[in-house]
C-alpha cells in the first residue's frame, strides 16, 4: 500500500465524529495541516454563510479532504444488516417490518426501545462506523492512529513455506531469507521455504503462507501476537508463529491465508 506522502497520522477519531454528525445540512471535511474537522454550511438549509470557509478549501484541494457523507455512510442498510444480525424472534421481525417505507428511521428506533435492543444497535452502529473510517484512511492512502495508537501493520512474505523436523542443521541454507530454527533436548525444527527443505528431513508440514509484523517491536510491547492469534482463532483459522529479535513471523495454511488476510482486514489490521 502506498501511503500518503506526510508521515502525519490521523486520528481516526476524527473521521468517525465526522460520519456521525453528516447531514444534508453540512458538508464535513478533513484538514490535514491540523488534523480538525471542518465544516461548510449549506447557506440554503442553515443561514449560515461559510463562503470564506468555502474558498479555503477551494484554494487548497490537497489540504482539505473531505469526510464521508449520508450517501457513501448508506445508513439505512446499517440499519438492515443490525436487523439481519439479530437471532430470530419478534425483535427481529419487528424491526424487518419497520423499515419498510417512509419513517423507516422513527420506527426502527421506536422498535429499539421496545424489545430492548437499543444499546445493541449502538454497539453495531458504533462497529460499522468505525469500518467505514478506516475504510476511507485506507482508500486515501492516509495513515491513523485509534486513541491515540498507531495499528498494527503486516507485511505478506512471498513464497510457500514447510514446517520440518530435521536430524541435525548441516543441510540448512542459512544464507536463505528466511530460516527459523529452534532447537531443544528432543528435537531439531527448521521453518524454511519448501524449495530449500534439506535432504536429511524427518519430517515436514508442507502448504504455509507467511506475514510478519513490519518494524521492530520494542519487548515491553504486550499483546500483539495474541491479538492476532486471537483474531485468526474467531475466524476458525489456525496459525503456526515464530518469534525473532526484531518481529513476530505468523504462518497459515494456504487455504486458509486469503481468509485470514480478510479477517485481519477487518478487525483493522493494516497490510502494507
Amino acid at each position: 500500500m502506498n501511503k500518503n506522502n506526510s508521515d502525519k497520522r490521523v486520528p481516526l477519531e476524527a473521521v468517525i465524529s465526522g460520519i456521525e454528525m453528516a447531514s444534508d445540512s453540512f458538508s464535513y471535511f478533513l484538514d490535514l495541516e491540523t488534523m480538525e474537522q471542518v465544516s461548510i454550511a449549506d447557506e440554503q438549509m442553515t443561514g449560515i454563510d461559510d463562503t470564506e470557509t468555502a474558498e479555503l478549501i477551494d484554494e487548497n484541494p490537497g489540504r482539505f479532504l473531505r469526510l464521508p457523507t449520508q450517501w457513501d455512510i448508506h445508513e439505512y442498510r446499517i440499519m438492515e444488516e443490525f436487523m439481519y444480525s439479530l437471532e430470530d424472534g419478534d425483535a427481529k421481525q419487528s424491526l424487518a417490518r419497520a423499515i419498510q417505507g417512509r419513517g423507516a428511521f422513527r420506527r426502527f428506533k421506536d422498535a429499539l426501545v421496545q424489545y430492548g435492543v437499543r444499546q445493541r444497535w449502538f454497539d453495531y452502529q458504533a462497529a460499522a462506523y468505525r469500518e467505514l473510517a478506516i475504510r476511507w484512511c485506507r482508500d486515501l492512502d492516509l495513515l491513523y492512529t485509534e486513541n491515540g495508537v498507531a495499528p498494527i501493520e503486516i507485511q505478506i512474505l512471498n513464497g510457500s513455506f514447510s514446517v520440518c523436523k530435521v536430524e541435525d542443521y548441516s543441510g540448512v541454507n542459512l544464507n536463505s531469507p528466511f530460516c527459523f530454527i529452534g532447537k531443544t533436548d528432543v528435537e531439531n525444527s527448521l521453518v524454511c521455504l519448501t524449495e530449500e527443505v534439506p535432504d536429511n528431513t524427518i519430517q515436514q508440514d508442507d502448504g504455509w503462507r507467511a506475514f510478519r509484523v513490519s518494524g521492530v517491536l520494542d519487548f515491553s510491547l504486550i499483546g500483539i501476537l495474541s491479538r492476532l492469534s486471537t483474531i485468526l482463532a474467531g475466524a476458525g483459522i489456525g496459525i503456526f508463529a515464530v518469534s525473532t529479535y526484531n518481529t513476530d513471523y505468523i504462518l497459515t495454511k494456504e487455504k486458509d491465508f486469503d481468509n485470514a488476510l480478510d479477517a485481519l482486514t477487518e478487525a483493522g489490521i493494516v497490510i502494507l
